[in-house]
């Protein structure tokens, strides 16, 4: 999946948040929250494969729906799973 735009355009986390702030639910936040209802096990690394986007852009968005409460993770890093608030 690709999130579409530029390419060539650097995206930093004051543009990404001014982004979500102006689009309200992000397409990537979105994109992960389908990801992990389908397999609550499914890794950072392999969102980050399904995506088509760097691992840190999946950590950055994971962040933000558990500051949120969105999500939540349960479980060790080894054998823990999400869970959809």
């Amino acid at each position: 999946m690709n999130f579409g735009g530029a390419e060539g355009v650097k995206v930093t986390d004051q543009t990404t948040d001014q982004t979500t702030d102006r689009v309200g639910n992000n397409l990537a936040e979105k994109k992960i929250l389908y990801l992990i209802k389908q397999n609550p096990r499914i890794t950072q690394a392999r969102i980050a494969d399904e995506l088509e986007v760097p691992k840190s852009t999946v950590k950055y968005y994971v962040g933000k729906l558990s500051k949120a409460q969105k999500i939540k993770r349960e479980g060790t890093v080894h054998n823990g799973r999400w869970i959809v608030l």
